[in-house]
């Protein structure tokens, strides 16, 4: 009996890591929609570029990047990537889970910074904002008024 047990949890074990090196591995064929290996130099190409508009929507958790200048949309959602611009449509290419976290990190990370940025900005604003306003309570302090 303890022979079985043991033999179960040795099966259990290495069916566990079995299915975790799928899961890191898996590849599905694109097909004869578009390369995917240009539709990731896109997705990554369009990421770094300066002009780029990023999106997130919450609820469907779809990553948006578009981009006017080099006239491309790109939508990332469930490990599939849609390249959409004005002369063409490739809708659907399917991704492995590790160019998905690849990519979705590499989004996540860009959006991330633009935000920090940002806040940095708005912080920049407030403190020359809030002498200005200090300045101006002194001014009228100093001046008398005829009241």
């Amino acid at each position: 009996m303890i022979k079985y047990i043991k033999r179960k949890l040795k099966r259990r074990t290495v069916k566990r890591q079995l299915f975790k090196l799928q899961n890191i591995y898996d590849y599905n064929d694109p097909g004869t929609l578009a390369d995917i290996n240009t539709c990731k130099f896109l997705c990554r190409s369009t990421i770094k570029h300066a002009n780029t508009i990023f999106e997130i929507t919450p609820i469907s958790e779809e990553r948006i990047i578009e981009n006017k200048k080099l006239g491309l949309f790109i939508v990332l959602d469930n490990k599939k990537i849609t390249v959409i611009n004005h002369v063409c449509y490739y809708s659907n290419i399917p991704m492995s889970d590790r160019d998905w976290k690849k990519m979705t990190s590499m989004f996540d990370n860009k959006v991330q910074e633009i935000r920090k940025d940002k806040i940095r900005r708005m912080k920049c604003q407030v403190e020359y904002s809030l002498d200005k306003l200090k300045n101006k309570v002194v001014n009228k302090l100093k001046t008398p008024t005829l009241e």
